[in-house]
C-alpha cells in the first residue's frame, strides 16, 4: 500500500479498506474485515474508518468514493483493484479479489486473464 497522504505505514501486499458511514452496517463490515485477514497472507493490510476521519476523506476524495460502505482494494501502487460500494460484498469475494490483486502485483499472467 502507498497512499502516502494517510500517513500510514507502506507495507507490501494490497490494503483492503473498510470504511463506514457509521450507520448500523459497522459490524457487518468489521466482521468481513475480520473474515477477510483471517483467509488471507500476512501482506495484505485490511484498515478500517469511519467515513468522517480524515483519513477516510483523503482516501474517498482520492478514488471518487461516494455511497458507503465502502470496500476498497488498493495494490502498492495505488491503482483501485477492486471496490464495493453501498452494498457490502461477501468475504469469499474480497479474498478472491484480494488474491487475485496480489497476483497482478506479483506479474502472474494468470490473474489478468477472465
Amino acid at each position: 500500500m502507498a497512499l502516502e497522504f494517510t500517513g500510514r505505514p507502506d507495507r507490501h501486499g494490497p490494503a483492503l479498506y473498510l470504511i463506514d458511514k457509521g450507520r448500523s452496517d459497522d459490524e457487518k463490515l468489521i466482521a468481513l474485515g475480520v473474515a477477510v485477514d483471517d483467509a488471507t497472507s500476512e501482506d495484505t493490510q485490511v484498515v478500517y474508518l469511519k467515513a468522517t476521519s480524515a483519513e477516510a476523506q483523503k482516501i474517498t476524495s482520492f478514488y471518487a468514493v461516494a455511497q458507503f460502505p465502502a470496500v476498497l482494494i488498493v495494490l502498492d501502487n495505488d491503482q483501485l483493484a477492486q471496490s464495493w460500494t453501498y452494498h457490502l460484498p461477501r468475504a469469499e469475494e474480497v479474498i478472491y479479489a484480494i488474491g487475485r490483486a496480489g497476483a497482478r502485483m506479483r506479474g502472474d499472467q494468470s490473474a489478468h486473464s477472465h
